[in-house]
């Protein structure tokens, strides 16, 4: 609990700060507050429960039924939705009294509050106001445009329906009319009607004309049989009997045929008159085989002039005349022959087309029927448009039903709804849990130093004092028994001396008391361990080692014109003190060239000192005073519970680490026991080890 306090008065000012300016805004918000006025109503939905039945004729019939509420479309939700809704309170802000006080349409709609009754369809309406006149003024204007607003939706509802549906209205007779249109046309460009005996008509034709082909195949086959016999029998086809015949009434072959049968004869009587190698027998000889390589030649023009079809078929030349109408014949079969193949394959191609066109007939009876359906939902279509627009006619409340008052808004006799109470509790709240986070947060960017720093530390705790009330007359402070304690410790701790001289073998033991931060009580407990080492019997002297400030001249009442520099006076018996006063510029000049060490091996050779005493400046605020520790070797660490900050101990204790100084202990100033003063293993060891996190912020706020 006193750790509470401390923190807390450590922090006073900031924490006085946010307070005050909490109670200024809760007071000036209170100043503001004004009395809040209700006036209540509601509104009522009518439930039409008239059967509406009307006969539109061919149109059909037009049926209202008993009006419901369902959880997915709830009627009065709507309706609340129109009574808040921007639009309407626009128009009510644009008479209100006080439109020019209100910021935005947002704000406004805090004034009115519709909530709907359970398993009803009353809607009650509260509406407030800093006035009972402004707020009754307020709640008849909602009431009365908010009717008004239901009429403005209907009529809009009204012109939008009978608009799209006259917008409707003439697509649907352009539609109907484009489908009949297609229709007539499409029947006019296939022919296609939708009969029965226009597919009888298309079967009967197939069935004529596939009998009439097998006819034609028939006679095409017997002569074709027919032609085969008379080329078997002739021995040649039908075209080298054409050829053999044109080469045979050919002038020139007959001639020729005659004059070399004229020649053989007269060959065959010569070589009976004449030897077979007489002039006679050959030139009868030669003329033979020129008459017949003459007819040979004719022969070939005649095979030259032959069809691709007939390379096989070669003009015979040798054939009589006798032959000749079964030639003929043969021909003649064969023309019979392809004109009656070429009837089968013309009534082929005529069965082909009808099989086609019969296969598309389905097809283009199926689109036949969708030109037909388009047709009829298109009348349909209009038919219904006609039957919606009636059934608009008749139900002009089907979106927006009739809303009737049932009670009228009335302002309450006393204003209510105060909030001077939840100001005053918000600000006692956020005073308090404003106070602890500040407080919280401001310690924890720089902590004290707390009782479990001190039981973990790493340095004997030699001694714990009371706090003290030092004065001239008891400048122990009344802990004279504390300081005894504490001096017969120091007295019995190896503080390593100077190294004798070759002319004064008696050296004091140094001593420096040290603290972090100013306000610790360092020069306090340096006076009271002065005080007691004097008891103890010991010759003792003070260094004023505050260069800057020197608050021990002031506090033995040394006047300060007086020049003591390098000089130690008596300030009681066994008790010595030594000021040195330089300038402020000079000062770490003075104890880096080794001035200072010069005038205290000076004073400690002019008397004979059993301890020297140096109450140095805190290490945190000055630079010379490291310096100072690692001439007097050993150092006397005194904290104050709140006072002394964690932060600004570790800076301290590692500069002093960095110098080699030796910290002996620590002496606890201030403490406060409880029943009975602790012994020093309360506090056993102080752990202030610097580890990396510690270390790098603690560089920060160097």
């Amino acid at each position: 609990m006193s750790r509470i306090f401390t923190i807390a008065r450590r922090h006073i000012k900031i924490l006085a700060c946010w307070n005050i300016a909490l109670v200024c805004m809760a007071g000036f918000t209170l100043a503001k507050e004004k009395p809040i006025w209700t006036a209540n109503g509601s509104l009522i939905l009518s439930a039409n429960n008239r059967n509406l039945n009307a006969s539109l004729g061919k149109l059909g019939s037009v049926t209202d039924g008993e009006t419901y509420h369902s959880q997915q479309i709830d009627p009065l939700t709507i309706l609340i939705n129109i009574i808040t809704s921007n639009e309407t309170m626009e128009q009510i802000r644009a008479i209100d009294p006080e439109a020019d006080m209100i910021k935005n349409i947002d704000a406004y709609k805090g004034y009115f509050l519709v909530k709907p009754q359970e398993n009803s369809t009353i809607m009650n309406v509260t509406v407030t106001g800093r006035q009972s006149e402004i707020t009754q003024k307020r709640a008849d204007a909602l009431f009365s445009i908010f009717q008004q607003r239901l009429n403005q939706l209907r009529q809009q509802d009204a012109s939008q329906r009978s608009n799209f549906m006259q917008k409707e209205l003439e697509e649907s007779r352009k539609n109907l009319l484009d489908a009949q249109i297609a229709l007539s046309q499409y029947k006019q460009a296939t022919g296609m009607i939708n009969s029965e005996e226009q597919t009888k008509q298309f079967v009967v034709s197939i069935s004529n004309l596939t009998a009439a082909r097998n006819e034609a195949l028939g006679r095409a086959t017997s002569q074709a049989t027919q032609l085969k016999i008379l080329q078997d029998r002739l021995t040649m086809n039908p075209d080298q009997a054409v050829r053999s015949l044109q080469l045979g009434e050919s002038q020139d072959y007959q001639m020729a045929k005659k004059q070399l049968t004229e020649t053989e004869l007269n060959l065959a009587k010569t070589i009976a008159q004449y030897q077979s190698d007489a002039p006679e027998v050959k030139l009868l000889q030669d003329e033979r085989d020129r008459l017949q390589e003459q007819l040979n030649q004719y022969i070939s023009n005649s095979n030259s002039n032959k069809s691709n079809s007939q390379s096989d078929s070669q003009v015979n030349g040798n054939i009589g005349t006798n032959l000749g109408d079964l030639m003929k014949q043969m021909v003649l079969t064969e023309g019979n022959a392809q004109s009656s193949q070429n009837q089968a394959n013309q009534l082929t191609y005529q069965i082909s087309q009808l099989n086609q066109q019969i296969k598309k007939f389905p097809l283009e009876q199926a689109k036949l029927q969708e030109f037909q359906r388009q047709y009829e939902i298109a009348d349909g279509v209009l038919t219904g448009l006609i039957a919606k627009v009636q059934e608009t006619k008749v139900n002009s409340f089907s979106n927006y039903p009739s809303v009737q008052v049932l009670d009228n808004p009335k302002v309450s006799d006393k204003p209510s709804g105060s909030k001077r109470i939840p100001i005053l509790m918000g600000t006692f709240l956020a005073s308090v849990f404003g106070t602890i986070a500040l407080a919280l947060l401001r310690e924890s960017r720089n902590p004290l130093l707390s009782p479990k720093d001190v039981q973990t530390s790493e340095f004997p705790v030699i001694g714990t004092l009371p706090v003290l009330q030092p004065t001239w007359e008891n400048p122990g402070g009344g802990a004279e028994l504390e300081f005894q304690r504490l001096a017969s410790a120091i007295s019995m701790m190896p503080l390593n001396a100077p190294k004798p001289n070759t002319i004064h073998h008696h050296h004091p033991h140094r001593l420096m008391i040290a603290s972090s931060s100013p306000n610790e009580g360092r020069s306090t407990v340096t006076i009271g361990i002065a005080n007691a080492l004097v008891s103890l019997g010991f010759q003792v002297l003070i260094i004023d080692g505050d260069l800057r400030k020197g608050k021990l001249r002031q506090r033995f009442g040394i006047p300060s014109t007086l020049d003591t520099t390098g000089m130690c006076s008596s300030v009681a018996p066994g008790l010595d003190l030594l000021c040195i006063t330089v300038p402020t510029k000079g000062i770490m000049e003075f104890v880096a060239r080794g001035n200072f060490e010069q005038t205290l091996q000076s004073a400690e050779l002019s008397g004979s000192y059993d301890y020297v005493l140096l109450d140095s400046a805190p290490i945190c605020t000055t630079g010379e005073s490291a310096l100072l520790g690692t001439l007097m070797k050993n150092l006397l660490w005194v904290v104050r519970p709140g006072t002394s900050e964690r932060f600004a101990m570790i800076r301290a204790i590692a500069q002093l680490t960095r110098h080699h100084v030796h910290i002996a202990g620590i002496v606890i100033n201030g403490h406060e026991p409880e029943g009975t003063n602790p012994s020093p293993k309360v506090f056993p060891r102080l752990n202030l080890s610097l580890n990396r996190k510690t270390t790098q912020r603690v560089r920060k706020e160097s």
